[in-house]
């Protein structure tokens, strides 16, 4: 078994798909830059099944605990040109 280190995580959903899936890490240092991202922690890939039923998986990207103050309520959208599906993210702590 793998422990995952606790902490707030930006949830990306995206499509299930080659293309989705190349885009997000395309486009992830553009993503990178309005969040305080944890570069000490692993971007996680999350494949819950009723996601992948939908042909949707997450990317959970590790923020920084000392900078997420304001982030639990709100959504950070992507910004133009959106991925193949609107994106946006969930703040969520493990």
């Amino acid at each position: 078994a793998r422990t995952i280190a606790g902490g707030r995580y930006a949830v990306f959903e995206v499509p299930h798909t080659e293309e989705g899936v190349s885009d997000f890490w395309r486009d992830l240092p553009r993503i990178a830059a309005q969040l305080p991202v944890d570069g000490t922690r692993p971007i996680l890939e999350r494949y819950a099944r009723q996601k992948l039923l939908a042909h949707l998986c997450e990317f959970c990207v590790p923020l920084q605990k000392e900078n997420t103050v304001g982030f639990e309520a709100q959504w950070v959208s992507m910004p133009e040109p959106c991925l193949t599906a609107q994106m946006e993210s969930d703040i969520f702590t493990i």
